[in-house]
């Protein structure tokens, strides 16, 4: 069955390709910023036949990491596993590959759209002169570890693709330093020409910095680290997630700390946290993640805003 999210999707591939065209037929051509906003892959993992036919079930690849046994879960984890509905569901194997298999051609029905957006540039005269920035704003767990969705700091659901093309850098290259989608706007106004122009005062007001430096091979000044809050439905008290290099430190109020090194354990599995041996490291992230930030505040206003819920809830 085909689902409105299929619908809407389409009709964002309709209308960006109409906007190249009207754009192509400007006498001048002024320059232009447009969000091409795909709602795929998401939930619900439903994909038509073309794309389910992509993948064949013997192709589809196991989570990487199997359900943890709900004692061993950090207090974030086990929150999730109530918020999500875990416990009123069986997940099975097949469940889980026909997720993925879904999940994949979802991802190979959007990479069409952007293979039409990109070809339409080009057959405009317009890809040379066009910046273009692929990114998403969460991950998902698909069955990693028990868990699904995103709302967490695990790899699966913080981790985003950012792919660039921008015809002014020559190098092609992945580049491996730490960002955030807060970067985005600095470098939007960058590459506009705002770098060194009236509009530089305000990209060093902003939260995030510019990534031309980055696409342009120049590492040395990156800060190579970057900050994510959660405040909302599992937990309900304020975590935050700091990731500097390969250490990534999670702090979740009232609860122990978590420091993973992802260098030598991508997956994620052993938290370094009371090994004395990551002492340093352990209380650097901790003084990036205290900087500016008040969790007790923050915890106040999460209280207040529940009962607030909940009293109208109950008019």
């Amino acid at each position: 069955i085909r689902t409105m999210q299929e619908d809407y999707d389409d009709e964002v591939e309709f209308q960006s390709l109409r906007k190249i065209y009207d754009l192509a037929r400007y006498n001048e051509q002024n320059p232009f910023f447009g969000v091409v906003s795909f709602t795929s892959p998401h939930t619900p993992f439903n994909v038509s036949q073309k794309y389910w036919d992509l993948y064949n079930d013997e192709d589809i690849n196991s989570p990487d990491v199997g359900p943890i046994p709900f004692e061993e879960l950090d207090y974030f984890s086990k929150s999730l596993f109530f918020a999500h509905g875990r416990h009123r569901h069986t997940i099975t194997e097949e469940h889980i590959r026909k997720t993925r298999q879904a999940y994949y051609g979802m991802i190979s029905y959007i990479d069409d759209k952007i293979g039409k957006i990109v070809s339409l540039l080009k057959e405009t005269n317009q890809l040379n002169n066009t910046a273009l920035f692929f990114v998403s704003d969460h991950g998902e767990m698909l069955g990693e570890r028990g868990m699904w969705f995103k709302q967490c700091f695990w790899e699966w659901s913080a981790r985003v693709p950012l792919v660039i093309s921008d015809r002014r850098t020559t190098q092609t290259t992945r580049i491996q330093s730490n960002c955030s989608l807060v970067d985005l706007l600095p470098t939007f106004v960058a590459l506009a020409g705002g770098g060194d122009g009236p509009l530089a005062p305000t990209i060093s007001e902003m939260a995030g910095h510019s990534l031309v430096p980055l696409l342009s091979g120049e590492t040395g000044q990156w800060s190579d680290c970057v900050i994510a809050d959660y405040l909302a439905i599992g937990p309900c008290v304020p975590c935050r997630m700091v990731k500097k290099g390969t250490f990534k430190y999670i702090f979740t109020y009232g609860r122990p700390d978590l420091l993973f090194d992802l260098g030598a354990d991508p997956n994620e599995l052993v938290n370094l946290a009371e090994d004395a041996t990551y002492l340093p490291v352990l209380s650097e992230l901790q003084g990036i993640c205290m900087r500016d930030y008040n969790p007790e505040e923050l915890m106040a206003k999460i209280v207040k805003a529940w009962r607030i819920f909940f009293m109208v809830k109950q008019l």
